[in-house]
């Protein structure tokens, strides 16, 4: 009897969770009406965190699958005054949606500055007492857009010479 019960609950529970789902409207996301977005968010540059900003354009070319980007990061290196900044180029080329989903791959490179010191014990610059160094990175990830102009972005990248760099960001287009 109680195998019947659980059963039916089961269904009940089920039937009602469908029909819930059906009710909800999926996103639609058109790129062409939004071809601007901007990014905000943080991640991790191996063992250090930063902050950034992005800025692309979905550019009418492969059904606005290419996004050109300008990325502009900056962290402080637990070492007062040091500060370092990067400024990266990009492009990134979307695959098909999957529902509220936009996978992605990307490549970028670009050049980092730092301010108050030299990156001690970092191997990954040429010149570890450089104030002027470059990056190149190469990753994929996804938008997750919770209406048509908003959403989030998550990536991973192998970079050099920050190695595994994550990050998470808020999406807004428009």
């Amino acid at each position: 009897m109680q195998i019947k019960t659980v059963l039916v609950a089961a269904l009940l529970v089920l039937s009602t969770h469908s029909q819930a789902q059906a009710a909800i409207e999926p996103v639609n996301y058109n790129p062409a009406a939004h071809p601007f977005s901007l990014e905000a968010g943080a991640g991790m540059n191996g063992s250090l965190p930063f902050f950034h900003a992005k800025f692309g354009w979905r550019i009418p070319v492969l059904d606005n699958r290419l996004e050109p980007f300008f990325d502009y990061s900056f962290w402080n290196l637990g070492m007062e005054p040091a500060f370092l900044q990067v400024a990266l180029l990009g492009i990134k080329y979307h695959f098909d949606s999957i529902g509220q989903i936009q996978p992605f791959v990307a490549l970028n490179g670009g050049m980092t500055y730092l301010i108050g010191g030299p990156v001690v014990g970092n191997i990954g610059f040429v010149d570890p007492t450089s104030a002027i160094g470059w990056a190149v990175q190469a990753g994929g990830g996804m938008n997750l857009m919770m209406s048509e102009t908003f959403g989030f972005s998550g990536a991973l990248y192998l970079s050099y010479p920050f190695v595994i760099r994550p990050e998470l960001n808020l999406r807004w287009t428009f």
